[in-house]
């Protein structure tokens, strides 16, 4: 992030830092405006409900604990691993694939916060009704896609990796693979 000895400031991780910023922000505000996500909620109290092999109350919840974000924080750091390379001090701006990387990504954050806007003011207005949101959301992109927030992640990941491509152990494409397999195959 620091001028090199030339003087000039790397491009590519102001570039790559100010996306990584936005997404944080997305994620972030989400999480503070709707809470934990039902399902993880459900699957906690599941969890907690069983005993996995443990007597007291605390290590069941360590171990629900355990079961519920170590997986989670496996995939992030597969799928960021490319950063490592992306952010090594000699890389320098590709212009044969940065702007696709910077158009993934930030396609990839536009798309992501559109359909949770539009999510979040479905389930707004469907309680106002007094019912709750029960109805399928089917306008704006949710009628081009059943989960275009998931589109927009898997956009997130693949434009991450494209940063880091050219230097990055063969690996790391692991990480967005994962990710997109679990966002297809994995998720509701």
């Amino acid at each position: 992030l620091w001028p090199n000895h030339m003087g000039r400031l790397y491009v590519r991780k102001l570039i790559v830092f100010f996306l990584l910023g936005q997404w944080t922000h997305r994620l972030v505000s989400l999480r503070a405006t709707r809470g934990e996500d039902w399902r993880w909620a459900l699957l906690r109290q599941r969890l907690d409900g069983q005993h996995l092999g443990c007597t007291s109350w605390w290590h069941r919840r360590a171990k629900s604990t355990l079961v519920m974000y170590v997986g989670q924080a496996v995939v992030v750091f597969l799928g960021s691993s490319t950063l490592y390379a992306a952010l090594e001090p000699h890389q320098t701006l590709r212009p044969d694939k940065d702007p696709l990387a910077c158009f993934l990504c930030g396609m990839g954050i536009i798309l992501q916060t559109a359909a949770d806007v539009h999510m979040e003011r479905h389930q707004r207005a469907g309680l106002k009704q007094g019912g709750g949101s029960t109805f399928v959301l089917q306008t704006g992109l949710w009628a081009w896609s059943r989960h275009p927030n998931y589109r927009g992640g898997c956009m997130w990941w693949w434009g991450l990796y494209m940063f880091g491509v050219e230097f990055a152990e063969p690996w790391t494409a692991a990480g967005p693979v994962l990710i997109t397999c679990l966002l297809i195959f994995g998720s509701a």
